[in-house]
């Protein structure tokens, strides 16, 4: 189920001035991921990355008509990047994705609601939205737990969230390592069982 928690993170200010313009045209804006978990962990959110149920066309739309400039780089995959005086912001909208082929991308991008996002999110501590007006935490995958835990865990069975992107493995190795946090014992047997890189490029 959902559970929100009251918590405050300072947002900027062109953020909140966004948000306006979305609640007044009646469509939602959450922030999401890194920046929340890096909030509840305490750090400051480096980049803010926003969710809404308002389709790609019609976030172009709306911002547009308020006098912002939009780019279209992730648009296939429900990606607008907002431009502001200040910095640039990605606007996706939930999403489910479709089967992926290769183990990288979604072949398909389905849009969604909110719990269903969550549910496509590589871990359970990045599957955390903010509620930029009631200023609470919304948690589908029990994340706000494994952050006070100090545990890694993956959204659902981990040898499916890898097969479906291998690079998740390196981003959760990384992570662990980056935070001193542990891999939950699934991650952990996971790993072990299969810890191949095929199929990251050199560079990764």
């Amino acid at each position: 189920g959902e559970r929100r928690e009251p918590f405050h993170i300072p947002v900027p200010q062109d953020i909140l001035e966004i948000d306006v313009v979305f609640k007044e045209a009646h469509y939602d804006l959450y922030l999401v991921g890194g920046c929340v978990r890096d909030a509840v962990m305490g750090k400051k959110p480096k980049d803010f990355d926003l969710v809404t149920n308002a389709l790609p066309e019609q976030v172009e739309q709306l911002l547009n008509a308020h006098g912002y400039k939009t780019l279209p780089v992730g648009k296939a995959f429900g990606i607008i990047n907002v431009v502001t005086d200040n910095d640039t912001y990605e606007i996706a909208t939930y999403r489910a994705d479709g089967d992926s082929s290769d183990g990288r991308r979604p072949d398909s991008v389905v849009f969604t609601d909110m719990k269903t996002d969550s549910a496509r999110r590589d871990l359970s501590c990045n599957a955390l939205y903010y509620d930029l007006n009631t200023h609470e935490i919304i948690d589908f995958v029990g994340g706000l737990d494994d952050i006070k835990n100090n545990v890694i865990r993956t959204v659902g069975n981990p040898a499916d969230r890898f097969r479906e992107d291998a690079l998740r493995r390196m981003r959760c190795i990384r992570f662990a390592a980056r935070t001193g946090h542990e891999v939950s014992p699934e991650i952990d047997a996971t790993l072990r069982a299969d810890s191949s890189m095929n199929g990251i490029s050199a560079e990764r």
